[in-house]
């Protein structure tokens, strides 16, 4: 299958200040999502307590607590950190590099460990993590003279970017 690539045809300048515009508009939009994100836990905490008073009835508990949450959390964390310290450039040995580890990537949760709604949370933090260490190891390779010569812009851009998964992860 033949891909269309899509070529920025813009200066340096012009890609530096699209890159300023997308970072205004998205810190713009991170109070609103850090709200929604706390209403969304605030939402869960009811239906936790809700399914707690049912357990007290003999029912059983289908909430998710804090602890299993943030443990699941911690997995994730773990694992990418596993991830990162076996891993190298060329994907043939491990690197005790600890800038490796610190990338940022994150393995998606043993499989099981989330259900529902969480499921697909973990899924889109893991994706966020991902790009995050992609970024990473382009704006790696960049220093390293491996990408040929970088423009500070797309420099930029890259940084941003990433910066921005983060925020989202």
């Amino acid at each position: 299958m033949k891909r269309d690539r899509q070529q920025f045809d813009g200066t340096e300048a012009e890609l530096a200040a699209l890159t300023r515009e997308v970072d205004e508009a998205h810190r713009a939009t991170l109070p609103a999502m850090y709200a929604a994100a706390a209403e969304l836990g605030a939402k869960a905490g009811e239906k936790r307590h809700a399914a707690r008073r049912g357990a007290d009835e003999g029912l059983p508990d289908a909430g998710l607590d804090r602890r299993r949450f943030l443990r699941g959390l911690g997995v994730v964390g773990l694992s990418a950190f596993a991830l990162a310290a076996c891993s190298d450039d060329d994907g043939k040995g491990s690197s005790a590099d600890p800038k490796a580890s610190a990338s940022g990537q994150a393995a998606p949760a043993p499989s099981g460990t989330y259900t529902g709604d969480l499921q697909v949370v973990a899924l889109a933090a893991a994706l966020e993590n991902q790009a995050v260490g992609a970024y990473q190891a382009a704006i790696s390779a960049a220093g390293a003279g491996k990408l040929g010569t970088v423009p500070p812009a797309v420099a930029n851009f890259a940084t941003t970017a990433m910066a921005q998964h983060a925020d989202h992860a």
